[in-house]
C-alpha cells in the first residue's frame, strides 16, 4: 500500500517514479543507511531493534556486541586493553569505538542498519564527524 501511495504521489507531482526508485536502489548499494538507536542502559533499545529488524528486514548492530566480539576473537591489537577496560566498567575511547563501528558498517554497505548504543555522548558524535562517516553512510 505504501509503495502505491508513493507512486501515486510521484505521478501527481510529475516525478518519474521508475528513475527515482532505481536511484534509491543504486544508492543503497553504495552506502549503508544508519539509524542511531539511543537510550540509557535497560531502556529497551535492543528489544525495539529486534522488533524493527523483524518487520523491516534491516540489520541490528549493537556497539556492546561489537566490542564483546573484538575481545572474544582476540585478533585486534587492542583486544586485551579493551577487555581490561570493559572488566573495570569503563568505556573504550571514542576513536577506538568508531574504528570498530566503521569496520562493521563498511562490511554492510547498501543495507539499512539500526546502530544500537551509538552515539553515547558528544565525543562519539565528534569522532563520527572526524572520521567523515557521511562519506560512507547515509
Amino acid at each position: 500500500m505504501l509503495i502505491f501511495v508513493i507512486l501515486f504521489v510521484f505521478c501527481f507531482l510529475g516525478i518519474n517514479s521508475v528513475n527515482f526508485l532505481e536511484d534509491v536502489r543504486l544508492a543503497g548499494k553504495q552506502k549503508a543507511q544508519v539509524v542511531f538507536v539511543i537510550g540509557g542502559p535497560g531502556s529497551g533499545k535492543g528489544t525495539q531493534c529486534k522488533i524493527v529488524k523483524e518487520k523491516l528486514g534491516c540489520e541490528h548492530l549493537s556497539t556492546g556486541d561489537i566490542l564483546r566480539s573484538v575481545v572474544e576473537k582476540k585478533e585486534h591489537p587492542k583486544w586485551e586493553e579493551l577487555s581490561n577496560t570493559m572488566k573495570a566498567g569503563g568505556f573504550c575511547s571514542s576513536a577506538d569505538l568508531m574504528g570498530f563501528v566503521k569496520a562493521e558498517l563498511l562490511a554492510r554497505a547498501g543495507k539499512l542498519i539500526l546502530l544500537d548504543g551509538f552515539p553515547r555522548n558528544q565525543e562519539n558524535m565528534d569522532e563520527w564527524k572526524n572520521q567523515k562517516m557521511e562519506d560512507f553512510v547515509d
